[in-house]
């Protein structure tokens, strides 16, 4: 058996750029040739219990099959839906280029907020000296700046959260179109086919259909949502530059150690707010809400259909651990 199942791993990953139903196939027809070998053994030696218990295991396989076949049509059917809603490069590829869109315009904002971070900080720093006769004192007219600084460093934390969560779902997507349907779900159905390793079987084919299927349809399906509100808002369509704090308007003047400095410094913050809605965003809908829908999604596809394979699981750590 453990041969049978590092033959199957080895020829699963050398197929893992085809077709998964023809690799799902071969599993199917693994798990056969040894009931049917337990079959032949218990009947040539007389051991009804073994006879017994591989006709019962070729009705399982049966259902396995079945299986198989629903997971075929909802593959089918989950492309034609990506297709409809102007995906034509199917779910699984889909979603990754959605994510990946996502990630670029994260990488974008925080290259905004850098230079702005940069340029606020010269902008603070500036100073004058005077001295008369040998003493001198130090002026800072422009530290009123750096009130702006602990909402900028907010943001970059905000950002850089919101980039890792789509970044591991970016992960968790190519590993689902890579190698979930054409590596672990075979393994699945051959652990599924025996009593005592049923439970692993049902996990892994659990695991396997929320990666490849119910992960990239939450993906699409939150684009979807988000991009019809993006229409209602136009100002959420683009991402808009930060204000320049070095620009003739907004910078600081050292010499200066009226009010003037402290109202540019307000004009800089307000005009700050006004353009900083599409960044939060895309943090709170399109990094945080995503990936926290998508992975409520995966979790619950994992116990509902691990139960529905024969596999009790309990995910309260794995959602926790989400």
């Amino acid at each position: 058996m453990k041969k049978l199942l590092a033959l199957l791993m080895l020829v699963s990953v050398a197929f893992a750029q085809g077709s998964w139903v023809s690799v799902a196939s071969m599993a199917v027809l693994v798990s056969l040739t040894a009931l049917l070998i337990l079959f032949m053994i218990g009947y040539g030696f007389g051991i009804n219990e073994l006879r017994f218990l591989s006709v019962e295991e070729i009705y399982q396989l049966f259902v396995t099959i079945i299986m198989i076949g629903l997971l075929y049509s909802a593959s089918l059917y989950f492309d034609e839906f990506s297709r409809a809603v102007g995906f034509e490069e199917g779910l699984q590829n889909a979603s990754i280029t959605i994510l990946e869109n996502n990630l670029n315009n994260h990488s974008t904002m925080v290259s905004s907020l850098k230079s702005f971070a940069l340029d606020l900080g010269t902008e603070a720093s500036q100073s004058s000296f005077c001295s008369l006769q040998g003493p001198g004192y130090t002026v800072a007219p422009c530290s009123s700046y750096r009130a702006i600084i602990p909402s900028v460093s907010m943001a970059f934390q905000a950002l850089s959260l919101s980039s890792a969560e789509v970044n591991s779902l970016l992960i968790l997507a190519k590993f689902g179109r890579a190698y979930t349907f054409a590596l672990l779900l075979p393994v699945g159905i051959i652990l599924r086919t025996f009593r005592f390793t049923r439970g692993a079987g049902g996990l892994l084919i659990g695991f396997a259909v929320s990666l490849y299927l119910l992960l990239p349809l939450g993906v699409i399906s939150m684009d979807i949502i988000t991009s019809d509100f993006e229409e209602e808002r136009s100002d959420y369509q683009e991402i808009p530059g930060l204000p320049s704090p070095d620009s003739s308007s907004n910078e600081c003047d050292p010499l200066d150690a009226g009010t003037k400095n402290l109202n540019r410094a307000e004009g800089l913050f307000d005009s700050t707010r006004q353009n900083i809605k599409p960044y939060l965003y895309y943090f709170l809908i399109k990094g945080t809400l995503t990936t926290i829908i998508c992975l409520i999604l995966v979790i619950t596809g994992i116990r509902e259909i691990s139960r529905l394979a024969g596999a009790e699981i309990d995910v309260s750590a794995l959602a926790r651990l989400a």
